[in-house]
């Protein structure tokens, strides 16, 4: 086997077993090597990028070029990692084609892991805690780790108020008018009767108020009560039985203010089932008129129904 350690091998005077000796020494050199120039330039730092990211060349040293670290590229839309150019292989002498084949086999896979192992990994990413899945991603091309921006919440709308008066301050009414019918009577002021039911004005050509309710101008239904008629002629009230909806009805108040109500609805009750609530309560700001209507009863001397004007105010 001393022929094996010459500088020069003779594969015509090799026995068989000599040979494949030979070829596995070659192969096992030829790996050696590789591994050699490829673990020098790993091993050493990379030079630092200038401002536009172009590589700094290295200086002049002995030995085989160094195998360049892969290069990032600008991050983008979608950020990712390219790798550089490889060194270019040495060639080798032709009679040992087939075990430098096999030894560059071994040293391609061994250098592929190792630029594998030296790509650069991409900075932490973001908080995911800080991450809307829903929002648009935002994200600053110098600092890949930056959160997302959330989306500004959607201002609140407030309610617009219904348009209309709004309720004015408490004051006595003076006069009443139906200008269409021909109702103009003063006000007075009226409570309620030891079993509980309105009073009545003493005079027919007066009307009553009844002041334990609102007044008329405020939220809620005013009620103002009049006579139909009497044993002398007809009541300040007579003429509502011709009333109808859509008519104005004015009131002038103490303080000097004159409010307009309109009138939507004219319905009769008998008087044994009034709708007291009906009349009494309102959501707006209402006017009631009530007199007597329908058929006199001439054994109690009163009639059977009650007229009740509906109406809201509008000015």
């Amino acid at each position: 086997m001393a022929k094996l350690a010459a500088d020069r091998w003779d594969f015509a005077a090799l026995t068989p077993p000599e040979r494949l000796h030979a070829v596995e020494l070659a192969a096992a050199a030829a790996f050696t090597n590789s591994l050699a120039e490829i673990a020098a330039p790993i091993a050493a730092p990379p030079a630092a990028p200038s401002a536009a990211l172009a590589p700094t060349p290295e200086p002049a040293r002995a030995g085989p070029p160094p195998v360049p670290l892969p290069r990032a590229e600008p991050p983008g839309p979608a950020t990712h990692w390219v790798a550089g150019p490889r060194a270019p292989r040495r060639p080798l002498p032709a009679r040992l084609t087939l075990p430098a084949g096999l030894a560059v086999t071994a040293a391609g896979v061994v250098g592929l892991v190792a630029s594998v192992t030296a790509t650069p990994r991409i900075g932490p990413l973001a908080d995911p805690a800080a991450l809307v899945v829903d929002a648009p991603a935002t994200v600053a091309a110098e600092t890949p780790e930056r959160a997302v921006r959330r989306p500004r919440a959607p201002r609140s709308l407030a309610a617009t108020p219904p348009a209309g008066p709004r309720p004015l301050a408490r004051s006595r009414p003076l006069l009443v008018e139906v200008a269409r019918v021909g109702v103009r009577a003063d006000v007075t002021e009226l409570g309620l009767r030891h079993d509980g039911s309105l009073d009545v004005p003493e005079d027919e050509r007066v009307s009553g108020w009844y002041a334990g309710g609102p007044a008329p101008g405020q939220a809620g239904a005013a009620v103002v009560v009049g006579h139909v008629d009497s044993a002398d002629g007809p009541g300040v009230f007579h003429p509502l039985l011709r009333a109808a909806v859509g008519d104005d009805i004015a009131i002038r108040r103490a303080d000097g203010s004159r409010v307009v109500f309109r009138v939507y609805r004219v319905a009769a009750y008998p008087k044994t089932s009034f709708p007291t609530d009906l009349v009494y309560r309102a959501n707006g700001i209402e006017l009631r008129l009530v007199t007597c209507s329908g058929e006199f009863d001439r054994r109690t001397r009163h009639y059977r129904d009650n007229l009740v004007v509906f109406a809201r105010r509008v000015a």
